[in-house]
């Protein structure tokens, strides 16, 4: 039997899969909500190879200068040949992660390693990156890990701190 019409033959090859398409009666076969259904992504749009290029160089000079008080997108644009849409959207495209998430991502982990290793309060910290304030900072850091540094803080001094000596009776 010869299907008559594009729904019966996706039911002639696709018998078991009848339910994925809920219009059995019309006619017309729509390829974007096959595609909505199955959640199959269209292929993301190419970056040039010069723009690969300075992405990852304004990735790397992120990762030396994150903690400049002057970063900016307009800086970096300017800094790169970049215009603000190539580098935003290029930049989330290929490292899935935002230019400003991507600094934040880098104080943060600085801010953790600094409160593990105990030689600046938050206060200093928060100062240290270039924060407006330590309750910004406090508030960011909770945001990213879910406690506040001073938890951290409290947390490595209680854990590495040495035990107190107990005196033995003699």
């Amino acid at each position: 039997m010869t299907p008559k019409t594009t729904t019966q033959a996706l039911h002639a090859r696709h018998a078991d899969h009848v339910q994925y398409f809920p219009h059995q009666d019309q006619d017309m076969w729509d390829p974007l909500q096959a595609l909505l259904h199955f959640n199959i992504q269209p292929a993301a749009p190419k970056i040039p190879a010069a723009d690969l290029e300075r992405l990852h160089q304004v990735k790397a000079f992120l990762r030396e200068h994150y903690l400049q008080a002057d970063l900016s997108l307009a800086m970096l644009c300017r800094k790169f040949g970049l215009n603000e849409f190539k580098l935003k959207k290029g930049f989330k495209q290929l490292f899935h992660c935002t230019v400003f998430s991507y600094v934040q991502e880098l104080k943060m982990r600085t801010a953790r390693q600094l409160l593990v290793a105990g030689k600046m309060n938050v206060n200093e910290i928060a100062d240290h990156l270039n924060y407006s304030s330590p309750n910004h900072f406090s508030t960011a850091f909770r945001n990213m890990y879910g406690y506040p540094p001073r938890a951290l803080r409290a947390f490595t001094f209680n854990f590495f701190a040495p035990a107190p000596k107990q005196s033995r009776p003699e």
